[in-house]
């Protein structure tokens, strides 16, 4: 196994661990999907009229980019992804 390959998939397994900050009284579920060589998506299930804003911080090697949600409702600084959801049952970003 390559170590790149190797780094993603331990970086993939924090990604998964990461707490979810929001104010909300229903669970957010979290998938990793491969997207490519050393890119994967950040698939978050939110429950039905859910209004919350949500931290990823990502490991330090790590950037998220392309983020499923309209303009103005996300914003990437580095290693840290901040979402704010209004009513939506799903968001999603890529981390490389």
């Amino acid at each position: 196994m390559k170590q790149g390959h190797l780094f993603a998939g331990i970086a993939c397994m924090i990604v998964l661990i990461l707490l979810v900050q929001c104010a909300t009284a229903g669970f957010i579920e979290r998938s990793v999907v491969p997207a490519g060589n050393s890119t994967y998506r950040v698939i978050l299930k939110i429950p039905e009229g859910t209004v919350a804003g949500i931290t990823e911080t990502l490991p330090t090697e790590m950037v998220g980019c392309e983020v499923s949600l309209p303009p103005g409702q996300y914003k990437i600084d580095g290693n840290t992804v901040t979402l704010v959801i209004i009513d939506e049952r799903e968001a999603s970003y890529l981390v490389t």
